[in-house]
């Protein structure tokens, strides 16, 4: 088991009271990237890290983390003066009501633009849903009266499915030797190992190459009629 973990303590510049607890690697104990209430407390106090303990096993961290935590204190819950959010280790629970509400409505407020949706949609295409997840969605619609947008989403979801069905051909991109034709983009996918969205982009051009870890070869595919 690694014990490359440690537990750090940000300490006010201007007295060294503890202000924040943490853990993770020696990196993260310097790391900036943190909440907009974390900076604000920076600026306003400045701050020195302290390594409290170090060669931690990821466990023994959490605890120490836990323990430290409820030792201090925090702002949000009027128990003391840490700014930590959570009790610490690897759950959320515990967030005070005020801090769970203000999230909510930060989330609600976010407008997600037609670019963003598009990104986090190629961003899911290609992947397996397990036999469990499929059922879960299944279980969540089931009983649900569909709108007529909903509805007309679904037909064109079904309408890209059918063109993965069109047969495709694969050469290798440096020598543009032929390797083998397939009946569909997901039989490609599935005997080749590659992702079917790698090879739709790049039958649409969006990608020069498809690299395959299986033939050891980076590929390019064509439609069959090409």
């Amino acid at each position: 088991m690694e014990r490359n973990k440690v537990v750090y303590l940000h300490r006010k510049k201007t007295d060294g009271s503890v202000f924040y607890v943490g853990m993770g690697s020696l990196k993260r104990a310097y790391c900036k990237q943190r909440s907009i209430i974390w900076h604000r407390f920076i600026n306003k106090y400045g701050y020195v890290v302290e390594i409290y303990k170090d060669r931690l096993t990821k466990e023994e961290a959490f605890k120490i983390e836990i323990d430290l935590i409820e030792k201090y204190g925090r702002v949000d819950l009027k128990s003391g003066k840490l700014i930590n959010q959570t009790k610490g280790g690897i759950t959320v629970e515990s967030l005070s009501e005020e801090i769970i509400v203000r999230r909510s409505k930060s989330l609600k407020s976010i407008k997600r633009t037609d670019e963003w949706k598009r990104k986090i949609s190629l961003s899911h295409k290609g992947k397996v849903k397990s036999k469990e997840h499929r059922e879960n969605i299944a279980k969540s619609i089931r009983g649900k009266k569909l709108s007529e947008n909903t509805r007309e989403k679904m037909r064109l979801s079904n309408k890209s499915k059918i063109i993965t069905a069109i047969p495709v051909d694969c050469y290798d991109y440096l020598t543009s030797e032929f390797i083998n034709g397939f009946c569909s983009i997901r039989e490609a996918s599935k005997q080749l190992g590659c992702l079917e969205t790698s090879i739709s982009n790049n039958l649409k051009g969006r990608t020069k190459k498809v690299k395959n870890k299986i033939l050891n070869k980076q590929l390019k595919f064509k439609y069959k009629w090409h």
